[in-house]
Parts: structure tokens; sequence; C-alpha cells
């Protein structure tokens, strides 16, 4: 089922339950008489009985991805002279019911299997005929979703009538379904990963094997060859087993017992042996050798995942630094802790730490970059969008660049200059109006350099400043599922792309006083099977949009305004706000009058004259209206 042209029609929502996804473009052309296309008589004669999807921790890997049961009635529509369901019908509905049981499979979501596939070969077998009148059970099972081919299979039966759901019919047609996945994740993945190093680049590893059917495989292979190479023993047996349960026959899916054992051992010596040289070290009462003993035990403890412990060990560095360098030392190791732990108040606490400083100016510099792209993190991670663009415009083009800081490359271990960017653009997207992101956005020299990086970013951000909301959308959408793989954006971006799109609305919607729902719905494809009426009544009702809906009429109507009205308020304002200027130099002509002005020494009259205003002071409001009488 490729991406309908039909800007009404439903789209794949992974939230929904498993039957309600197979069925809801069924429904969608049931409900829609204007829907006339090829398969428009063919669909209207199907009812989903059930639907299931295989359990990601089935124990039978040998099951089908997902199944699913529809009843279909033959009407004379779909025959041939001779009465009987004809061939390029029975086709026409393995193609698509077979299609819809793709979107009941689990983790399909941002792979471009729940909606970007097309028929590779479509191999039907005619052994009876099923004649007009007649109802039929229609069987169909995914067999298998790869990188970008797929496998699935129906079989057509006549209706058993002394079953309630019709099981057990003869056999009258088959077929398998070859599927090409049409649209997979943009970005190549080995080149995308390269990016990285550390436990980021694991923990990405980790999330692409997870959620990507497309690219899961070949992540966690990745996976695992990384985790070899290091000391986790408990990530190496994570990944082994979620690859066992993608492919059962992988070779690597079965953990090595041996290297996890002898790993295991070998992590237990060199634990005791850092302990025990840390215990020296407090015997010879030598503060920089305490202190690197902490500094090398809590390395040790990142690199076998324990980031907790390794925090505390960083934390406890505090009472040995001799110097300001070295203070800074352990609070970027703390911050690396605490992005690894998710544990975000450590963070910036530990960055509003390091901020007051006094470094050298070049150091300075690097920190401060650095700094602005984890309060970024942060914001990000905390959901405070506009704040997060705000760091992230702020960090220098340099921070590619600088050398690793407290023996950590952030630019690789952290976030790199491309993830600045995306962060950056989408948070402004979704926090900020066309003339702040004209402004601090494209007119900004130092971010631009990070947006040369992700040209689609500059791209989408410029249409959307030059009012092309629906163009500026589209590209959004198209690295939507990439977004979904990225371990920083993933719980964000429905949340963020719902920003975006409920501005450009707002923002199409200014200039006119009225818009049908027709326009609305072709300038802006529904999400999901949110109709577009029911997604303005949301906004409206929100606060969001100041508009209103003409349900008989089908429009969206810009509420009526009076220009005198406005205009009468405007000169109310003006002469309030000229009266209470008058009042407030008559107060001060009485106060001199009297004497109550006591004159401050030579120079410091603009520094009081700062304080006054500052503090809020307003003599009318405070000496009342008999001053001035």
């Amino acid at each position: 089922m490729s991406t309908p042209y039909d800007p009404l029609a439903p789209k794949f929502d992974a939230s929904k339950p498993i039957k309600e996804r197979g069925s809801q473009y069924v429904k969608y052309v049931i409900e829609n008489p204007s829907y006339k296309r090829f398969d428009a008589t063919a669909i209207r004669q199907c009812e989903l009985l059930s639907a299931h999807a295989r359990e990601p921790k089935a124990a039978d890997r040998t099951l089908p991805l997902a199944t699913s049961a529809w009843k279909v009635f033959v009407p004379e529509e779909l025959t041939n002279a001779g009465g009987a369901l004809h061939g390029g019908a029975v086709s026409t509905l393995f193609d698509m019911l077979t299609s819809f049981t793709i979107s009941c499979a689990e983790n399909v979501d941002g792979t471009g299997w729940e909606v970007n596939n097309v028929s590779r070969t479509l191999n039907c077998s005619y052994l009876k005929p099923i004649m007009q009148g007649e109802y039929m059970r229609v069987e169909c099972e995914v067999t298998a979703l790869g990188k970008r081919n797929g496998l699935c299979r129906g079989v057509m039966r006549k209706w058993n009538k002394e079953r309630e759901d019709g099981a057990g019919g003869d056999v009258c047609y088959t077929c398998e379904h070859g599927k090409v996945n049409t649209d997979p994740p943009k970005f190549d993945f080995e080149s995308y990963i390269a990016n990285y190093q550390g436990r980021t680049r694991l923990e990405r590893l980790h999330l692409i094997g997870t959620t990507s059917t497309y690219l899961c495989v070949d992540a966690l292979h990745a996976a695992i060859a990384e985790a070899k190479q290091g000391k986790d023993v408990n990530f190496y047996t994570l990944v082994t087993d979620k690859l066992h349960q993608i492919d059962p026959n992988d070779p690597l899916g079965v953990p090595d017992v041996q290297w996890c054992e002898r790993k295991t051992k070998e992590v237990k010596s060199e634990l005791e042996s850092l302990e025990q040289q840390l215990k020296q070290y407090k015997n010879n009462l030598i503060k920089e050798s305490i202190r690197m003993g902490h500094d090398d035990l809590g390395g040790f403890y990142t690199s076998i995942g324990d980031h907790a412990s390794a925090m505390k060990s960083y934390a406890r560095e505090r009472d040995y630094c001799n110097t300001t360098g070295n203070v800074a030392d352990m609070s970027l190791k703390l911050i690396y802790s605490g992005i690894l732990q998710c544990n975000w108040t450590t963070v910036s606490s530990n960055v509003s730490k390091i901020q007051p400083m006094t470094l050298k100016p070049e150091d300075k510099t690097k920190l401060d970059s650095l700094c602005n792209a984890v309060l970024g993190l942060t914001h990000l991670a905390n959901g405070s969008y506009r704040d997060a663009a705000r760091q992230f415009l702020l960090v220098s083009p340099a921070f590619v660049t600088i050398e690793a800081q407290a023996n950590i490359t952030w630019q690789k271990q952290v976030l790199t200059g491309n993830d600045i960017a995306v962060y950056g653009g989408l948070c402004a997207l979704a926090s900020m109006d066309r003339s702040e992101l004209q402004r601090l956005v494209l007119d900004n020299n130092d971010f631009r350099q990070f947006l040369e990086l992700e040209p689609h970013i500059r791209r989408a951000i410029s249409l959307f400043c030059g009012s092309k909301y629906t163009q500026c959308l589209e590209i959004l959408e198209a690295y939507r599922t990439d977004y979904l793989l990225d371990i920083y954006l993933n719980p964000h971006i429905k949340e963020l792309y719902g920003k975006v799109r409920s501005k450009s609305i707002v923002q199409y919607f200014i200039p006119f006083s009225c818009v049908t729902l027709e326009q609305m719905a072709t300038a802006f494809a529904p999400v999901g099977d949110v109709s577009i009426e029911d997604e303005l009544t949301e906004m409206i009702q929100r606060g969001a949009l100041d508009a209103r809906i003409d349900l008989v009429d089908k429009l969206l109507i810009s509420p009526p305004t009076n220009p005198r009205t406005q205009v009468h308020a405007n000169a109310m304002k003006m002469s309030q706000d000229f009266e209470h200027l008058l009042r407030v130099h008559l107060v001060r002509l009485n106060m001199m009058n009297e004497g109550l002005i006591v004159k401050a020494p030579k120079g410091h009259h603009q520094q009081n004259q700062s304080q006054t205003l500052e503090s809020g002071f307003d003599p009318v409001q405070s000496s009342g209206k008999g001053w001035a009488s």
C-alpha cells in the first residue's frame, strides 16, 4: 500500500490497536462515496474479522509477523461472464488485503514498511471458482519483512456456513505477494554510525536494532562487534538476545560464553586492582594521586555501563582538586555521566558550575561552546524547545574541531555538528515565529555553518519563512523515519512536528477571512485518521487558532473584527498614558516647591535615578492625587 495521493486518506498510526490499523483504509473507502478508484468496489466488500501480530519476544520465530482474516462478499461487479469471481478481482483483493496486513506487524513504524511499499511480484493460483452472491474468507499473513524486500501470502476459501467465522472452507485461490520497501531511512547506516564513538555509539546501535525493521540486523551485528571490543558483558548479552529473537538462525545471536566468562574475570580483576591502587594512594596522602585514582575508577565504571557508580567516583574527586582545571575536568566528566544516565539535573547543575570559572581565554571559549551544546541537549530532553533552540544557536562552529576535553571527544561521544543542526533547527521551527527564524537562525553566520551539514533543515526553515508551509511539512515528513532512530529526538518527534504543523496552519490562515475545509485538507494533509475538521476543532478549543468552523458550508471562518472599536481603544490607552505622565510631572513640581527633594552628591545622579526606576517606584500611586491638586 503506497502513500495515498488522496490527502484525506488515513495515515499509519502505531499507537492504535492492531485491528484498527489493518482496517482503517477499508473504513475510509466505505465511509467516502466519492472514492472511485480502481479498487473501490473490491474494498467496499471487505470486513476485517481478526488481526494479530507476532509478539516481539515470541519463542517460535517461524510464526508469521502478522496475520489477518477477512469476510468478503462477491457482487456482480467483480464477476466474469460465467458469474464467477473474476481473476483480476482475485489479484486485486490479494494485493490490497495482504498489504493492509503489513500495517498490523509490530515495530514497522519508522521503517517505510508501514505505508511506502509496492508490489514486486504477485503469483496467484486459481483452484476453484467462487460464484456471484457468495461470501468467502480471505486469510493473509506477512511471512518476512527485510531491509527492502518482503513476502506475504494469502488464501481465499469458500465461506464455511457451519462456523461463525467461516473458517475451514474449501481453498479456492492462493497467492504469494512479493513487496518492496520504497522509503527506507534516508541516511546511509555505515556513514551515519561512523560519526559516533564510545557509549553513544552503542546506545544508538541498540535503538536502531530494537526499533527499525529495515536496519535492525545490521545495527545489532555492529553493536555485537562493538560490544566485544569493550568490557560491558551485560550489554553484549542484551544485543545478542535481541538478535536471536529477530533471527534464531543467525550465529551471532548465540552469546560467546567463553568470551563472557573471560571478560567477566578480567573486569573483576581490573576493579580489584583499581580499588587497591586507590587505597594505596589514600595511605600515601598524595591528593593528586587520590584524584587520579577516583578518575580511573570512574572511567572503568563508565566502560562497563555502571554510570551511577561512575558518577559517584567522579564526585569524590572534588575534595582532591588542586586547580580550577581539575574542577572543570571533574565537572565535565560528571556532565558526561549524567548524559549517559539521562540525569539532566546533574548535567545542568555542573554546567552552571563551569560557566563562572576563571580560565584561560582559549579554554573558556572551548568550554562555553561545549556548555551551550550540552545545555541545548538538556532543554531538548526536558521538552523546553525554545530554550533548547537558543542554546544550540549559541554554539560556535569551532565545536566540531575542538580537541578532547576531560579525555572526552564531545563531538563524537555525545553529539555531532549534524546533530546540533537538526536539534537546533527543529526546536527553532517548533518555538519561533517567522521573523525570529529569519533573524536568529538563517541570518546567524555561526549556525549557518551547522545548517550546511543538513541542507534539508535549512531548506525547511527557508520555506517556512517564505510562507510555503506545505513544502516545509513535506520535507520534515520525508525525514521523520530517520529522526525516530535518534536517541534524543525519538521521544519528542511527535510533539515537535505537531507544534510546527500547528504554527503552519495558524500562519496560513492569517491572510484569509474564510477558507474551505477542503482547501485546508489539501494544504495540510491529515495526520493519521484525524480529519482536518477535528484537528482544527482541537486547535480552536485550546486557543491556538482564533477561528470558527461552519459545519454547514464546510468553512473555516475568521471571527469578525471592528476596526473602529480598536482605534477607540488605542486612543483611550494613549490618553491614559499621557494623563499618567502629566501627574508624575506635577507630583515632582509640588515636591520641589515644598523642598522635599534631596539633592544627590555629584556623580551619583545617574546611579540613583536608575535605582529608582529599577525599584518600580511610582510617585503617583504612592502619594495619591492630592499632590497634583
